[in-house]
């Protein structure tokens, strides 16, 4: 087993966007405290706060706030 550190605690601004079009080498843990849009494998999703989301090695994902923070 081996952990990354995250940012857990990290905030973006509201123009902030993440976008991984090769993926990762690791899984990805998402732990969703705001709502936010997320394309992963080519599909949409709307998430709201209170979910979580594992995306697997190599699985391009990219992900907004469109309200901000």
């Amino acid at each position: 087993m081996y952990v990354i550190k995250g940012g857990i605690g990290t905030r973006h601004s509201p123009s902030y966007r993440m976008n991984r079009p090769a993926g990762l080498e690791n899984p990805v843990l998402l732990i969703l405290r705001s709502y936010a849009e997320y394309t992963v494998g080519g599909k949409d999703y709307v998430m709201e706060p209170g979910y979580a989301m594992v995306i697997t090695p190599r699985v391009p994902y990219s992900y907004h706030n469109p309200g901000g923070e």
